[in-house]
């Protein structure tokens, strides 16, 4: 399920000014790419570092990330991700 799925995340980020958004997990072919996928289709920027997600088979992982390199999410290392935060 998507991390947005009956919460209220999308008020508590809108309200505290958050537009992006570092998405991981352990199972990239379901909880991140939906939270990822529901997260862009409402305006957010998303990070998905492909190092910090994980699936039942490395098919599975590959295909995610394909799907979400479609929906123009970054995907970086996590190395990259802590360069960036860190600067």
């Amino acid at each position: 399920l998507s991390a947005f799925f009956a919460t209220d995340l999308d008020f508590t980020l809108r309200h505290r000014g958050i537009r992006g958004l570092i998405v991981t997990g352990v199972a990239t072919w379901a909880c991140v790419l939906k939270t990822a996928f529901d997260a862009v289709e409402l305006g957010y920027e998303v990070v998905v570092p492909a190092d910090c997600c994980a699936s039942p088979s490395v098919e599975d992982h590959e295909a995610a990330l394909k799907v979400l390199e479609r929906l123009r999410v970054l995907r970086p290392t996590a190395d990259e991700v802590l360069d960036t935060v860190m600067r």
